[in-house]
């Protein structure tokens, strides 16, 4: 009887530690402090965005923008319109030149 006791009160405790674990992992991850927080755009000590300037895009005619898309320096933008437009077009943010074109012609 006593080891059957030993083992239910050593269980008890193993549950205890076990539940203790689960709210502190809980309470950490949705409402505990963040170990870095981030900066956001009210907080005084970030640095301001760059600013660029204006940049003109030319387009050739007929073509319009279907959608956009930033990756590091470069913005590519997804044209249709015309037979002349190219599929997409890759853009330097820094200087607003292009860099390139890809142009999407279905298979022969």
């Amino acid at each position: 009887m006593q080891p059957l006791k030993g083992l239910v009160i050593g269980m008890g405790v193993l549950i205890v530690i076990g539940m203790s674990l689960l709210v502190y992992g809980l309470v950490r991850e949705f409402g505990g402090e963040d170990d870095a927080p981030a900066a956001t755009a009210s907080d005084p000590a970030s640095p301001p965005a760059a600013t660029f300037g204006e940049i003109d895009v030319s387009l050739p005619a007929g073509c319009r923008i279907i959608e956009m898309q930033p990756a590091e320096t470069r913005l590519f933008l997804r044209l249709e319109g015309a037979e002349s437009c190219p599929g997409i077009l890759v853009i330097d943010l820094a200087s607003g030149s292009e860099l390139g074109r890809i142009n999407l012609r279905p298979a022969p």
